[in-house]
């Protein structure tokens, strides 16, 4: 396996992890860890690193820090908004590093 694919899959999970347990603290930040997760993806492997960073750090965060927390439903339409701001910001990242 290509080790800039293993830095794009594990980064985001890490995130993950270490924004788990220090949620209480970071409540309303739900993109705290994910953005740098994504910037050194992309900064290890380029544009496409950064997509993959980013679509699985969107996955992470609906499921763990979006409410209702531990669902893939949406209570609000404006978290979609969200989502699709870091998936714009995470392509403009992986460009610029690229």
């Amino acid at each position: 396996m290509n080790r800039a694919l293993i830095v794009a899959l594990v980064l985001p999970i890490l995130a993950t992890v270490l924004q788990w347990l220090l949620w209480p603290w970071l409540t309303p930040f739900i993109w705290f860890f994910f953005f740098p997760a994504v910037f050194f993806s992309a900064r290890y492997g380029g544009v496409q690193n950064a997509l993959i960073s980013s679509l699985l750090s969107v996955c992470l965060a609906w499921f763990f820090f979006i409410s209702p927390q531990l669902s893939w439903a949406v209570d609000q339409p404006s978290n979609l908004y969200s989502l699709g701001l870091f998936l714009v910001m995470s392509y403009l990242i992986g460009d610029a590093q690229e």
